[in-house]
Formats: structure tokens, sequence, C-alpha cells
């Protein structure tokens, strides 16, 4: 599937009961590698940077994608006010020395083991909220920043995970 511009988006969705409500997080990778080249003109202006941390990198790609996503739900049917979808952002970069820690060898995982992996290389930017201009203010801000660190996709997944359980740990 896409979303308004070609962007790509991916995932499942599932209908349960009959209040059709819905909570999504978007889990953004701010680690080194993003700053590549997305093989895309990300920012529309007829021209590819291809320079590393460039206009055209995947970080920009992503904050578009994220924000063409907040456009697409907030113009959905009986979705006034965020009435039935909310978002939450969670970012992720993972540092190297835990990459080769031995003490993450072999652990049992748990609930609490989740939670500490996930709050070392992830971190909730915006919890869940039917308040879009906060989730774009916040993508406004994560574009300010500049990735650094390792890709840690798990740690960003068990972040969401936790935010859209509300578990331990959620916001």
């Amino acid at each position: 599937a896409s979303i308004g511009t070609g962007r790509p988006v991916a995932g499942f969705a599932k209908v349960a009961g009959v209040g059709f409500h819905y909570d999504v997080v978007l889990a953004l990778d701010l680690s080194r590698s993003t700053n590549e080249f997305a093989e895309a003109d990300v920012d529309g202006d007829g021209r590819a940077d291809d320079t590393f941390k460039g206009r055209d990198s995947i970080f920009a790609a992503q904050l578009a994608a994220a924000e063409a996503f907040l456009r697409s739900i907030e113009e959905l049917p009986r979705n006034r006010n965020g009435e039935r979808i909310r978002v939450g952002i969670v970012s992720y970069a993972g540092e190297e020395r835990y990459h080769l820690d031995p003490e993450d060898r072999d652990l049992e995982m748990s609930d609490a083991t989740i939670l500490r992996l996930a709050e070392r290389d992830a971190r909730t930017r915006l919890a869940l909220t039917s308040d879009y201009g906060a989730a774009r203010s916040q993508l406004r801000k994560l574009a300010r920043e500049q990735p650094v660190g390792m890709t840690n996709a798990a740690a960003g997944v068990g972040r969401a995970l936790i935010e859209l359980g509300g578990r331990e740990g959620a916001y």
C-alpha cells in the first residue's frame, strides 16, 4: 500500500469488536544509517540529494511518511479530532557498546527483560494521543535531531508494543 505521495506503508490491521477504535505507534529509526540517501527525491524539489545527511535521506523519508500518514488518518470519515485513531511515536537507535555486551547473551525473556531492553535503545517520544498537532510537533522536534548509533529495530518494536499494550513502563 502507499499513502499520498507513493511512500510505502506496510503492516497488519485487524478489526476487533464493533468500536472501530485503533491505536497506531510509529516506530522511527534514528540510527546513523538513516543519514544515507533514500534513493528518491524525498523533499519533492526535483533533485536527488544523494549526500550523507542530505535532504533526501532515509531519515527525511521516514519523517515525510509519518507526516503523510497523519494527514491521511485525519481525513478519514468518522475520525474527526482523532476520535477513532490514536497515534504514538517511538524512536530507536542502539549504542554499539550494548550490542557487544556479554550480559545480553542468553537472556531469559520476560516482560521485565523486554521492558529493560526496550528502554535502553528506544524512547517513547509521544504517548498514544488523538492530538495530531502534538504528533506533528514531535516530528518537527525529531527532524532537528541527528541520527546516531546502530539500528535496533527490536527495541523499537518492543517499545511500541509496550505502548500499545499499556503495560508497565508505558507512558
